[in-house]
C-alpha cells in the first residue's frame, strides 16, 4: 500500500506551525479578507470597527476547547483539509482508512492546482510539493534582484552561514543540485538572481524532506524579511482569489440580487481550494523519514474515532467549539 505524504508529514509537523496554519486556514474567508485588507488600506479607526475586529475573532476561536488527544491540531488542520476536499473521515477510523483519506486529499490538492495554476501540469503529490516550493521563492527572487548590492551581500551572506552548518550529507546534495562546485557569497548571488537557487533548493527538499533543511529554511524566511518580502505567499494567494472571485462581473449580478449567503460560500471555498495545495505540500515536505514513528499513524486514527464518538454527546457551548476545531467531523 502506498503510503500518504500528507498524513506521514503531518504528523510531524510542530505545534506552531500546525497553530499557524489553522489560524491562516480560518481566517481564509471572502468576508475577513476584504474586511482586512479594508482596514490595511483606509486606516478605519472606530468603536464598531475594532467590535467587528473582535467578533472576527471569536467567530474563528475554538481555543477554549479542552485537548482530548495529543493529535488534536493535526486533527484540526487534517480536518479542514478534508472537508473542502468533500472527504468524510471514517467513524471509525483505522491507519488504513487514514491513510486513503490523506491520498484522497491528495489527488484532490493536484486537482485543485492544475485549475487554479496553468503552470501546473503534475500529477503526482511529490511534483505539487516541488512546484509550491518553487512558486514561493517566484517573490523572493523578483524582490532580492531589485534590492542594493549591500543588501544582496548581507542576505547571501547570511544564507551561506546557514548552508555551511547543514549536516555534510545535506549540504552536499544542495550543491549538487545547485550543479556549482562551491558555494560563495559572489556564486550564492548570481544563483539567486538567475532563480537557479530556487529551483535546487526545491529539488533538494523534494528529495530529503524539508526537515533536513530547517536551519536553512529559517535562514530564507530572515532574508526575505531583510529584503523586502514580508508576508508569507499563502497570504497573497487568499488576497488575489478574493479580490478576483468578488470582482467577476457574475459574481456582482448575483450579489445585487441578494443571493449573499450563495456568493459567501462559493467565494470561501475558491479561496480555500487555492490555498489547499499550499497547506497539503507543507506537510509533505515536512517528512523526516528517519523519525517517523508508525505508532503515530494508529495515534491520529483513534483520535478520529474518538472525536467522531463523543461529538453526539456534545452540547452548548463545548458543542460549538468542537465544530469550530473540526469542521469535517458531523455531529
Amino acid at each position: 500500500m502506498e503510503q500518504s505524504q500528507l498524513i506521514r508529514g503531518l504528523l510531524q509537523e510542530q505545534e506552531t506551525s500546525l497553530r499557524q496554519q489553522i489560524a491562516l486556514w480560518d481566517e481564509s474567508t471572502i468576508w475577513t479578507t476584504l474586511w482586512k485588507k479594508l482596514r490595511e488600506k483606509s486606516d478605519i479607526d472606530h468603536p464598531y470597527a475594532d467590535q467587528l475586529d473582535d467578533l472576527i475573532k471569536s467567530a474563528e476561536d475554538w481555543t477554549g476547547l479542552p485537548s482530548k488527544s495529543e493529535y488534536d491540531f493535526q486533527l484540526m488542520k487534517l480536518s479542514r483539509l478534508a472537508e473542502i476536499s468533500e472527504i468524510k473521515l471514517p467513524r471509525f477510523c483505522s491507519a488504513v482508512e487514514l491513510n486513503e483519506a490523506g491520498r484522497q486529499i491528495e489527488d484532490f490538492a493536484i486537482k485543485c492546482l492544475r485549475e487554479s495554476d496553468d503552470t501546473f501540469q503534475g500529477m503526482s503529490i511529490a511534483e505539487l510539493a516541488e512546484h509550491t516550493i518553487k512558486k514561493q521563492f517566484s517573490e523572493f527572487t523578483e524582490k532580492f534582484n531589485s534590492a542594493s548590492e549591500e543588501q544582496k551581500e548581507k542576505s547571501a551572506a547570511e544564507l551561506l552561514q546557514s548552508i555551511e552548518r547543514l549536516d555534510i550529507k545535506d549540504r552536499q546534495r544542495l550543491i549538487d543540485k545547485l550543479e556549482v562546485d562551491e558555494l560563495s557569497t559572489d556564486v550564492l548571488i548570481k544563483l539567486i538572481s538567475a532563480g537557479t537557487f530556487a529551483t535546487g533548493f526545491a529539488s533538494a527538499v523534494s528529495i530529503a524532506g524539508f526537515a533536513a533543511y530547517t536551519t536553512l529554511s529559517a535562514s530564507i524566511a530572515t532574508v526575505s524579511g531583510l529584503i523586502g518580502v514580508t508576508l508569507p505567499f499563502a497570504v497573497y494567494i487568499n488576497a488575489a482569489a478574493a479580490m478576483a472571485f468578488m470582482t467577476n462581473p457574475y459574481v456582482l449580478i448575483v450579489s445585487v440580487l441578494g443571493l449573499g449567503s450563495w456568493m459567501t460560500m462559493k467565494s470561501n471555498k475558491t479561496i480555500r481550494r487555492q490555498l489547499l495545495p499550499y497547506l497539503v505540500a507543507y506537510s509533505v515536505v515536512n517528512q523526516n523519514p528517519d523519525e517517523f514513528d508508525p505508532n503515530d499513524l494508529d495515534g491520529l486514527a483513534n483520535a478520529v474515532s474518538d472525536r467522531r464518538r463523543d461529538m453526539p454527546f456534545e452540547e452548548g457551548d463545548s458543542r460549538k467549539l468542537v465544530k469550530k476545531a473540526f469542521p469535517s467531523i458531523p455531529p
